[in-house]
C-alpha cells in the first residue's frame, strides 16, 4: 500500500516543457551513479556501480559516457589552473511517466570551463555571469549539455547536492565562502520546469567550527548529501516530525575517534561526522541542521587494515528508494580515499557504508538561525548531561573505486534491477500507511505570483481504498488523487530575518 501511495506522489508532473528539453533520459541498468574522475584520469565520466563487481579484477564502476566536451581535469601539470574544480554537485532528477521513471542527470559546473571549450551554446544567447557567481546548473547526456542562464546563488562552485522532488539542494561542502552566500545550503526551485527560480531564501547557517569541518585541516567537509522523505511516519530520522524532508551527508572523520579504542571491529569512539538537515517543507530551504555522533562498523569490511588514526573525505552520497516498494530507503555513502602515504594500495581505501536506521536527533540538537555562536554539535561534551545524545552507525557494505574527484546520485526505478547487498538486519520499525496526507498552504519562495513543483511530501488519496490498521495488500479499488503542493497562488514570502 505505502508504494502505491508514494507512486502517486511521483505523478505530479511539472507544469510545462523542461527548460532542458532535448537531453535525452538516462538509460540506467544499476541504481548508483556517480559523475568522477577515476585514479590517474583527466576526463569526468557518468558511471554506474555494478553490484557484486570485484574491485580486484577492475573497477566496480563502469562507464556509460564521459561529459561531453569534453569536460576533464589535469592535476599532473604544474598548472594549478589545469586541476581547478570544474564540475561537482552531481544529482539526478527523476519523474515518473506512468510507464517508466525518467531520470535527468544534472551537474554544476564552472561557467568559464564551457566557455574555455567552445561550448557557450550551452547558455541562451549573450549569457554572462558576474564574477562572485560563476556557476551554472546543467543538465547533460552523452552528446549535449544545456546550462540555466541564471547562475547558481554562490561564489564558488558548490561540491554537494541533492534534489528532493523538484528542488536542487546545493552547497559548498567546506562552509568556508563568505557569510553571504557560503555556509549554507541553497536552493533551486521547480528545477524541472521551463522556468526554475534560483532561491535567494536563508534560513540557517552552518558552523565551521564543528569537526567534520576542521578535522584535518579547514578544507574539510560534507562533499556530498543526499535526501530522504518520510511516507508520513517518524520512523527514519525520529525527532518527533512525521513525514518529515531531509538532507544527510557524512562529514570528514577518522577511521577510528579517540585512536584505537575498538570493541570487536567497530570504532568504540563516536565522532561527529554525520550532517542531518531538516528541510521546511514548505519555503523548501533547510530550516535547521544537527551534527550527530557517528561510528563506523566494519565488520564485513573486505581488504587491508586502515590505521585508526586515518581520515577520509566522503565525496558521494545515495539514497535508493524505488517507486514499487515497501522497503524503506537505503543511504550509501562512498569514502574518497586513503590519506596514507601508498595510494596505490587499493586494499586500504575505504570503500562504501550505509547508514543504519532509524536515527534520532533530541530537540536540543537541532541548530537554528544565522548567529552560529550558539550552535553545538550533538556530542556528550556539547550538550547538557540531561540530554541523552544517540550515536549513528555506518556499516561497510562493499568497496568503491579510487578517486578524489566523484559525487554521487541515483537513478530511481520501479523495483531494484539487482539484488542490494545483504547487511545484519535493520533495527528500524517497518512504517504504516496512512489514510490521507492533507496539504497545507505553501508561502511562495521568491516574490513571484505563481510557482509550480513536485516536491514529493504531500498529496491526498481518496476515500475509496483508504488503509484502516495495517492492510495486508494492496487494495484493487485504490485511485489515488493527486495534489500538487504549490499549484496555486500565493503571496510572496518574506525571508526571515537572521539573528
Amino acid at each position: 500500500m505505502r508504494a502505491v501511495l508514494f507512486l502517486a506522489s511521483l505523478l505530479a508532473a511539472a507544469s510545462d516543457t523542461p527548460w532542458y528539453d532535448g537531453i535525452d533520459n538516462l538509460q540506467c541498468q544499476e541504481l548508483e551513479l556517480q559523475v568522477r574522475q577515476p585514479d590517474g584520469g583527466t576526463e569526468y565520466l557518468l558511471s554506474q556501480f555494478i553490484a557484486g563487481a570485484d574491485p580486484n579484477n577492475g573497477s566496480v564502476y563502469e562507464t556509460l559516457y564521459p561529459l561531453p566536451g569534453p569536460i576533464s581535469k589535469d592535476c599532473s601539470t604544474d598548472d594549478p589552473t589545469d586541476c581547478s574544480g570544474t564540475v561537482n554537485a552531481f544529482a539526478v532528477h527523476h519523474e515518473y511517466t506512468g510507464a517508466e521513471v525518467v531520470n535527468t542527470p544534472l551537474v554544476s559546473i564552472l561557467k568559464s570551463t564551457l566557455d574555455d571549450l567552445g561550448m557557450s551554446q550551452a547558455f541562451p544567447g549573450g549569457t554572462s555571469f558576474p564574477a562572485d557567481r560563476p556557476a551554472a546548473l546543467c543538465a547533460f547526456d552523452d552528446d549535449d549539455i544545456t546550462c540555466l542562464a541564471t547562475p547558481l546563488y554562490l561564489s564558488v562552485l558548490p561540491t554537494a547536492a541533492a534534489i528532493i522532488g523538484n528542488t536542487y539542494f546545493y552547497a559548498d561542502g567546506t562552509m568556508q565562502t563568505g557569510p553571504s552566500t557560503g555556509r549554507r545550503i541553497w536552493s533551486v526551485l521547480n528545477v524541472s520546469d521551463a522556468t526554475p527560480v534560483v532561491s535567494e531564501v536563508k534560513r540557517v547557517r552552518i558552523s565551521q567550527n564543528f569537526q567534520m569541518f576542521k578535522a584535518v585541516s579547514s578544507s574539510n567537509g560534507v562533499f556530498d548529501f543526499t535526501g530522504i522523505q518520510e511516507r508520513g511516519e517518524d520512523n527514519l530520522v525520529v525527532d518527533g516530525e512525521a513525514g518529515g524532508i531531509y538532507l544527510i551527508g557524512m562529514g570528514t572523520r577518522p577511521w577510528c575517534a579517540g585512536g584505537c579504542d575498538l570493541t570487536g571491529n567497530v570504532c568504540g569512539t563516536p565522532f561527529p561526522a554525520l550532517f542531518v538537515g531538516f528541510v521546511d517543507p514548505k519555503l523548501k530551504v533547510l530550516l535547521k541542521y544537527a551534527a550527530l555522533q557517528n561510528v563506523i562498523d566494519d565488520s564485513a569490511r573486505l581488504g587491508d587494515a586502515i590505521p585508526c588514526e586515518e581520515y577520509s573525505d566522503f565525496g558521494a552520497a545515495y539514497t535508493f528508494d524505488n517507486v514499487l516498494t515497501d522497503d524503506d530507503p537505503r543511504v550509501d555513502f562512498s569514502a574518497n580515499t586513503d590519506k596514507t602515504d601508498s595510494p596505490e594500495d587499493e586494499g586500504r581505501w575505504w570503500g562504501k557504508f550505509r547508514l543504519e536506521f532509524p536515527i534520532v536527533v533530541p530537540e536540543e540538537c537541532w541548530n537554528t538561525g544565522g548567529s552560529v555562536s550558539t550552535h553545538k554539535e550533538c556530542t556528550t561534551s556539547s550538550q547538557p548531561a540531561a540530554v541523552n545524545v544517540p550515536n549513528t552507525t555506518v556499516a561497510w557494505v562493499s568497496p568503491s573505486d579510487k578517486t578524489d574527484f566523484n559525487d554521487g546520485s541515483a537513478c530511481k526505478f520501479l523495483a531494484d534491477p539487482s539484488a542490494a547487498p545483504s547487511l545484519a538486519p535493520s533495527t528500524s520499525p517497518t512504517a504504516q500507511p496512512t489514510a490521507s496526507w492533507a496539504p497545507s498552504p505553501q508561502p511562495t519562495e521568491e516574490p513571484s505570483a505563481t510557482t509550480t513543483s513536485q516536491f514529493l511530501y504531500s498529496f491526498a488519496p481518496t476515500a475509496s481504498g483508504a488503509p484502516t490498521g495495517a492492510p495486508t495488500g494492496v487494495p484493487t479499488t485504490f485511485a489515488p488523487t493527486i495534489f500538487n503542493a504549490l499549484s496555486y497562488s500565493y503571496s510572496p514570502t518574506e525571508a526571515p530575518t537572521e539573528t
